[in-house]
C-alpha cells in the first residue's frame, strides 16, 4: 500500500472495514487502504472491468466481453487522490461455467482484490444474466448469486456484497452515457508480446441528491485479452453537499484510477468456490440457525 509519502503499513481488520461518508465522499477502508470513494451512494456509478462486447454496447472499465470458460485475466489497479492518497491492488477476472436461471442464461464471474504483498485477499464470485455481462447493463445489481470469501476463510452467501459494491464498481460499471471509438491506437507490451489496442473514451454522469458524480474513461481494448482491455483510466469527479443550501460549500474530490494487465490465461482456479461450506455444512447450518430460533422464541430474554 503507498500514502502520499512513504509506503505504511495498515492494519489487516482495517483494510476491509466501511467508515462513513465524509464531505459527501465515501471513504472505505477496505483492501484498497482508505480510499476516497466517488460518491456516497456509488451503488449505481461506475466500475473498471475488462470491457464488454466490442463494437456494441458495452461496460465500462475493464469488462469489454465476456470471455470463454475458465478465462483469466489479472490486473494492476493504480489509485491516485486529490487528497494525496495514492495505492495499489491487484485485481484478477475470471469466468467460470454458467447456468440457467428460470430460462435465463447466466455466468459464474469471480472478482479477486488481493494486495501486491498477498497478505490481504477478497474475493467475490457472482451469478448474473449473460445479457447484462455483454451490455454492461449493472451486472452487479442484476446479480442473482453472490458468495464472498475473506482471506482463507470461508465462503458464505451474501447479496449485500459485504458492503464491498461501491468499490466493486470500480471494476465493472453500467455503461456510460456516451462513448466514442478514436481513429488511433495504443501499443502495450504483454509478457513480451506486443498488443496493438484500439482506444475507446467516453464519459458517465451519476446525479445523486446533492451529489454529482462525473467519470471520464479512456479504455485500450484488444480482443486477445479475456475481458477485452488491456488498460483502462478512469478519471473521477465528486462534488457533494451543494444543496439544499444554495450557500453552501460544495465538497470536491478527484481521482485518477488505472488498470493495466499484467497476466492473462485459461483453466482459471477458483478462490471463492473452493470455500464454499459442503452440502452436509450448510444443512447443518440451517438446522442449527432452525433450533436458534426455535429456542429464542420459548426462551424469555432478559432485558
Amino acid at each position: 500500500m503507498h500514502g502520499s509519502g512513504p509506503v505504511t503499513a495498515l492494519a489487516v481488520s482495517d483494510f476491509f472495514l466501511a467508515r462513513p461518508v465524509i464531505g459527501g465522499v465515501r471513504r472505505l477502508s477496505n483492501i484498497f487502504g482508505d480510499a476516497p470513494m466517488k460518491c456516497a451512494r456509488l451503488l449505481s456509478v461506475v466500475v473498471l472491468l475488462p470491457a464488454i462486447l466490442c463494437g456494441q454496447a458495452f461496460a465500462d472499465g475493464v469488462f469489454r466481453k465476456l470471455p470463454s470458460d475458465g478465462s483469466w485475466a489479472t490486473y494492476r489497479m493504480s489509485e491516485a487522490w486529490s487528497d494525496g492518497t495514492k495505492r495499489e491492488i491487484d485485481v484478477t477476472l475470471k469466468a467460470f461455467g454458467g447456468e440457467s436461471v428460470d430460462g435465463t442464461e447466466c455466468t459464474w464471474i469471480e472478482i479477486v482484490f488481493q494486495t501486491p504483498d498477498k497478505k490481504t485477499r477478497r474475493a467475490y464470485e457472482f451469478l448474473a444474466p449473460n445479457d447484462c455481462l455483454k451490455t454492461g447493463a449493472d451486472p452487479l445489481r442484476k446479480a442473482v448469486d453472490v458468495w464472498v470469501r475473506k482471506d482463507d476463510d470461508q465462503s458464505r452467501r451474501d447479496m449485500s456484497w459485504d458492503d464491498f459494491l461501491p468499490r466493486l464498481f470500480l471494476v465493472c460499471p453500467p455503461r456510460m452515457d456516451k462513448q466514442d471509438l478514436l481513429d488511433e491506437t495504443e501499443t502495450m507490451m504483454l509478457g513480451g508480446d506486443e498488443l496493438k489496442c484500439n482506444i475507446v473514451t467516453g464519459v458517465g454522469t451519476q446525479k445523486f441528491p446533492g451529489e454529482t458524480t462525473t467519470t471520464k474513461y479512456r479504455l485500450a481494448t484488444n480482443d486477445a485479452i479475456p475481458f477485452g482491455v488491456a488498460r483502462a483510466t478512469l478519471s473521477l469527479q465528486c462534488i457533494g453537499k451543494c444543496d439544499p443550501d444554495p450557500n453552501a460549500q460544495c465538497n470536491l474530490t478527484t481521482g485518477t484510477v488505472v488498470f493495466v494487465v499484467t497476466a492473462i490465461g485459461k483453466n482459471a482456479k477458483p478462490v471463492v468456490q473452493l470455500g464454499r461450506p459442503t452440502a452436509d455444512e450448510q444443512l447443518d447450518a440451517r438446522e442449527t440457525s432452525s433450533a436458534s430460533e426455535l429456542n429464542g422464541k420459548s426462551t424469555p430474554r432478559s432485558p
